[in-house]
């Protein structure tokens, strides 16, 4: 079959206008493509910064606990040790007592106390308990003072 030259031509010049339209389709769906995929990337982005934050958020959770376990049983460890020397001296600590006259006597008025607690190896805990008296607010005046006239001289010195 022969074709004249004016039908090649024409046929031709569908196949160009019907590859213009795929061209043009591709295009938009490319267009489509490419608007999806930044709306895509974007939710990906907050979805993984939401997920980081969740992390972080659990990972200080954790040093939280961590951290108030470690004051739970320092204070247990500590309530241990005052009861321990409580038993010891066979008078409950801290306890107020009336007097005659209706006046409360704390033993804690009078005396301070630093627990220490330490873990053994074996997982005993060993106590130490250092009392010692509280010095009158007299004293404290004069401490004070004393540290007052030491911080002028170092200020002094220091000019």
């Amino acid at each position: 079959m022969k074709f004249s030259k004016a039908q090649i031509i024409n046929a031709q010049k569908a196949i160009i206008e019907i590859q213009e339209q795929i061209i043009k389709a591709n295009a938009a769906s490319a267009r489509t493509y490419k608007a999806e995929l930044k709306v895509t990337v974007k939710l990906y982005g907050k979805a993984m910064d939401n997920w980081l934050s969740a992390m972080d958020m659990a990972a200080g959770h954790a040093r939280d606990k961590k951290k108030i376990w470690a004051q739970r049983n320092d204070a247990v460890r500590n309530y241990n040790a005052i009861h321990q020397l409580a038993s010891y001296a066979a008078v409950p600590p801290l306890q107020h007592y009336d007097l005659p006259e209706n006046m409360s006597l704390d033993p804690s008025k009078e005396y301070d106390f630093n627990v220490e607690s330490t873990v053994l190896e074996s997982g005993k805990v060993k106590n130490k308990i250092i009392v010692f008296a509280k010095s009158p607010p007299s004293q404290d005046f004069k401490k004070m003072k004393k540290k007052r006239k030491k911080s002028k001289c170092k200020n002094i010195k220091l000019k």
